[in-house]
């Protein structure tokens, strides 16, 4: 069970917690993923759970928060905010990466952790991205760390959404004050804003290996994978041009390789220029 903060309000930190699933007693083994010196990197990815591999490692992405930039290792690195973070089946550390624009997605609450981590099946890789509207494509085997100069060392980055509402900001800053105080969504620098909640969904159909988002302000989209990418990279299909505020929460179902259905969950009646909505 993965834990972040209510309304990011006091000295919270990031926490997972692991219970038997027949008594549901709680085990001594606990994670977090800013202990002591650090705060925040709350783990909750818009209500997508964690992750977890054949051998139960456990993946998540963590929010804004403190982090180290020394070069990784499990013995020493202690603050994993705004992180890709591997865990052992007894939740001790194995492997990170941060991106290398961390204080930046600090900076403006573009938390990397808003949208949660997906494994690719029949691959060793691992696909997430959050506020930003970045998708990074890690391989699980090697994380990546942390790289101040760049993120030359993971498998693939690249931008997966396109919103462009840049009149939100003011909108939301006219927004009733009715327990809803926040300031503009983060934005990004052509003006759009692109968060990623929950996370992308993948499917093998006859035609190929796809992988389906959708971004705040953003339509539906695919991207192909193929050959260990995906190509060309920051490209996509668009699949419908309903926009909403937040995205959508997304699903697959299929009959194997055909009849694929997307299965979207968003506010309706939400515009650029229109923040309330059902």
């Amino acid at each position: 069970m993965a834990f972040g903060s209510y309304a990011d309000c006091g000295g919270y930190h990031g926490w997972i917690f692991a219970y038997d699933t027949q008594q549901l007693t709680q085990f001594p083994a606990a994670f977090n993923t800013t202990p002591a010196d650090g705060r925040a990197g709350g783990i909750w990815q818009a209500g997508q759970g964690p992750a977890a591999d054949s051998v139960g490692n456990i993946y998540v992405i963590s929010g804004n928060g403190d982090f180290d930039r020394e070069k990784f290792d499990p013995t020493k690195t202690k603050n994993y905010g705004n992180s890709f973070i591997k865990l052992s089946p007894n939740l001790s550390m194995l492997d990170r990466f941060t991106p290398y624009n961390v204080e930046s997605l600090n900076g403006v609450d573009a938390d990397l952790g808003s949208g949660g981590p997906l494994l690719l099946p029949d691959t060793n890789l691992l696909i997430g991205g959050g506020k930003e509207g970045k998708l990074y494509l890690l391989n699980r085997e090697k994380l990546g760390g942390f790289d101040p100069k760049g993120d030359a060392q993971i498998v693939q980055s690249f931008q997966a959404t396109s919103g462009q509402c840049p009149q939100w900001a003011e909108n939301w800053r006219k927004w009733p004050n009715e327990g809803c105080p926040e300031p503009a969504p983060a934005k990004h620098a052509d003006g759009g804003y692109h968060h990623i909640h929950g996370s992308p969904v993948y499917w093998q159909s006859q035609n190929g290996a796809f992988l389906y988002v959708w971004g705040e302000a953003d339509s539906l989209r695919r991207s192909k994978f193929d050959d260990g990418k995906f190509k060309p990279a920051g490209t996509s299909e668009v699949i419908t041009p309903t926009r909403s505020m937040s995205g959508a929460m997304l699903s697959i179902s299929a009959n194997g390789a055909s009849n694929g259905i997307v299965w979207a969950t968003h506010p309706t009646g939400c515009t650029c220029d229109r923040l309330t909505a059902d």
